[in-house]
């Protein structure tokens, strides 16, 4: 599922306790520091691993282009790897 950011604690209060190996993808939309507008988030039923926050993908260089990453998914269709550096946060 894709949704905004500022509604990601109830996208997690929605999957608590039904939904496991969940992965939290953040969508950066620059380098330059500005915060995330839309995650990504998959979830295996079933599984009981701990919550999982990616470190996302950055879509746009500094002059407005997509960044190679960006453009190999949009424009080449490769595949997005959601488990790319996760690291593991509690509930």
């Amino acid at each position: 599922m894709i949704h905004r950011t500022d509604r990601l604690h109830d996208v997690l209060a929605a999957v608590a306790g039904g939904a496991g190996e969940a992965i939290v993808y953040p969508l950066w939309p620059g380098s330059d520091k500005k915060p995330s507008k839309r995650f990504l988030i998959s979830c295996r039923k079933g599984l009981r691993t701990p919550m999982m926050l990616s470190t996302g993908l950055v879509l746009h260089q500094m002059d407005g282009s997509y960044t190679p990453a960006a453009e190999k998914i949009l424009r080449d269709g490769e595949a997005l790897d959601l488990s790319e550096t996760v690291s593991a946060f509690d509930q």
